[in-house]
């Protein structure tokens, strides 16, 4: 539920999204999507609620994705002073 919260924390402090797959990030939206989905016919919220979360947290990351360089290296980001 949690697992992106450091890829998330280390984007957003680095302000770049080097090797992070942009394909890795859809399959797993669209995975916790999917479980969104069978869980709330169940009736069982904590599947909804955990996936919910989730899905927030890869929505972020997939956000700051666009937001962040991705094929730039830490080094030429500190040398361009951003």
């Amino acid at each position: 539920m949690f697992g992106f919260v450091p890829q998330l924390l280390k984007t957003l402090k680095m302000k770049f999204v080097r090797g992070v797959s942009f394909f890795m990030l859809v399959q797993t939206g669209l995975g916790v999507f999917l479980w969104i989905l069978y869980g709330i016919p169940l009736g069982y919220p904590i599947i909804y609620f955990a996936n919910g979360i989730t899905s927030i947290i890869v929505c972020l990351v997939i956000l700051s994705y666009f937001r962040y360089p991705s094929n730039s290296t830490y080094d030429d980001l500190k040398e361009a002073g951003t």
